[in-house]
């Protein structure tokens, strides 16, 4: 889900599209084209309730804040002349703003357009800003609620999802928490599906083309691509949505007076994740201008729905569930010590998992990121 919309093409991409004010879209192969009452909608991706067509559609009457839930983005090109850039609840793409005012989510320019915003685009390339708030009313929850909550909005994000995909579908189990996680609900789900156990990257011309600056995006280097369409599952933003990224969760506790480094034991799954390095600088900086615990979660949140891990690769369609503010909106309100139990040992994962499918713990890793395939 590349692109670049400018003046002129980019020629680091294989498709150029004019648009009717004169700007130029240049993409990556996967997009598809809509006429919808005399105008285009160019899109890729999908939502969680809607086939493609009906997705463009909807973002032509879309005109306040983003509401589908899903991961795509469409370029919708108005006869008045602007260019409207839509995309799902939860973007899943930065996007960056160069000197020539051309715009991408490719390349880091020298400003970045941040996640609670969506834009708008005029022929001279002035961008229009509007807000969307990701934020809730924050009361704390009950440990059970925040588990039922949790596996409500994932059971329907998977239910819905497969109701409208008709591509084949492939996980790749890491060994990781995560993958556990989707092949629990996956397997509830379905069961037509390919697991893999092989890396494969297909050369296309895009990649070719852009191989170096894919490096920037991690999680463009731990993924695959394949030359058909096809969705691949990928477990993004679990460690920052479920509350495991050390920075975020260790500030969430140090706030409640606990300190995540004395709390970690051998056996626990993060142990040598969050040993590996000292992050208490972090962690005080995240709460040092925080007064109270409102103001910490709603930072929080903020620092994550900027964290873009996976969009879309050429022909290759990510499945992110966990890219969902309302994942993290939920745990931000957990308890702290369902937090800690979760930051130390993915105590909430584990729950999730045992409800739908306690088999999938057979390939889960001792720790995370070492070793991580001892068990596959």
């Amino acid at each position: 889900m590349f692109f670049k919309i400018g003046k002129v093409a980019g020629d680091n991409y294989p498709n150029h599209y004019t648009l009717t004010n004169g700007l130029v879209l240049s993409t990556d192969d996967g997009w598809q084209i809509f006429d919808i009452d005399g105008e285009t909608v160019y899109i890729k991706g999908y939502a969680n309730n809607y086939d493609i067509q009906t997705v463009a559609k909807l973002c032509t009457k879309e005109t306040v804040r983003p509401s589908m839930q899903g991961n795509f983005a469409a370029f919708y090109c108005c006869k008045d002349g602007k260019v409207y850039l839509r995309h799902s609840k939860d973007r899943s793409f930065p996007i960056y703003v160069h000197q020539d005012r051309s715009i991408e989510n490719l390349q880091v320019g020298i400003d970045n357009i941040w996640a609670d915003n969506y834009i708008d685009i005029d022929s001279n390339l002035e961008i229009s800003h509007s807000r969307s708030d990701p934020f809730i009313d924050y009361l704390q929850l009950e440990d059970d609620k925040v588990v039922d909550n949790l596996d409500a909005i994932i059971c329907e994000t998977f239910e819905s999802f497969l109701t409208t995909n008709t591509l084949p579908l492939k996980l790749f189990l890491s060994g990781g928490i995560d993958t556990c996680t989707l092949w629990a609900y996956l397997d509830k789900f379905t069961k037509n599906y390919e697991l893999l156990d092989y890396s494969y990257v297909k050369y296309t011309p895009f990649y070719k083309k852009n191989k170096q600056a894919l490096k920037q995006h991690q999680f463009y280097q731990q993924t695959h691509l394949f030359a058909e369409s096809v969705i691949l599952l990928s477990g993004a933003l679990g460690d920052e949505n479920f509350m495991r990224n050390p920075i975020s969760m260790g500030a969430m506790l140090k706030y409640n007076g606990i300190d995540i480094y004395n709390e970690l034991l051998p056996e626990h799954y993060m142990y040598w994740y969050i040993k590996k390095k000292d992050l208490t600088k972090d962690i005080n900086t995240i709460i040092v201008d925080c007064d109270s615990i409102n103001t910490l979660r709603k930072k929080i949140v903020n620092i994550h729905i900027n964290d873009h891990q996976h969009w879309h690769l050429d022909n290759t369609l990510h499945f992110t569930p966990f890219k969902d503010v309302r994942i993290l909106n939920t745990m931000v309100c957990a308890s702290p010590q369902l937090i800690l139990k979760q930051g130390v040992d993915a105590h909430v994962n584990r729950l999730l998992i045992e409800r739908h499918n306690p088999d999938c713990f057979k390939i889960l890793s001792k720790w995370k990121n070492y070793n991580s395939t001892e068990n596959l």
